[in-house]
C-alpha cells in the first residue's frame, strides 16, 4: 500500500529529453511562439498548463498555423508567453500534448534546430 501526504512532490523522470527521441516519438515537431498560457486542472499528479502556440515550421506532418498544446502530470513543460520554442507534440483524440521529456527547448536552439533541419522531414505550416 502507498501512502502519499497533502502537498508530496513527485519527481518527473525522463528516460531521455533529446529532440532526436522527440522527434522519432512524437506525431510532429514545431517551432512556435507561444501567444498565452492558461493553468488547467490537474489529472492526477502535477499541474499543468495550455498554451496557444503560433507555428512557423513543422516537421513529420503538416500542421495548423494555430494549435493549444496542453502539459500536464509531473513532466509538465513550463512555457511563458511570448517565447519561441522546438515542440515534440502528440495528438490524442483531437487534442495536442507535450512533456518535458520531449527535448523541447527554448529559441534560440540551435543544436536542436540544427539536428531537425539534418534530419527531420519538413511539412507545411497550414494557415486557418
Amino acid at each position: 500500500m502507498a501512502l502519499t501526504l497533502p502537498g508530496t512532490a513527485f519527481a518527473c523522470r525522463c528516460a531521455t529529453d533529446t529532440i532526436a527521441t522527440g522527434y522519432e516519438r512524437a506525431f510532429a515537431v514545431v517551432v512556435g511562439s507561444v501567444e498565452s498560457v492558461r493553468p488547467i486542472e490537474p489529472v492526477g499528479v502535477g499541474s499543468g498548463s495550455m498554451a496557444t502556440v503560433n507555428v512557423s515550421t513543422a516537421w513529420k506532418h503538416a500542421m495548423p498555423a494555430s494549435l493549444q498544446v496542453s502539459s500536464q502530470t509531473t513532466c509538465a513543460y513550463e512555457w511563458e508567453a511570448g517565447r519561441s520554442y522546438v515542440l515534440a507534440i502528440f495528438q490524442d483524440a483531437g487534442r495536442w500534448s507535450t512533456s518535458m521529456c520531449l527535448g523541447n527547448h527554448a529559441l534560440p536552439a540551435d543544436a536542436a534546430v540544427g539536428w531537425l533541419r539534418r534530419h527531420g522531414h519538413t511539412e507545411a505550416v497550414e494557415a486557418e
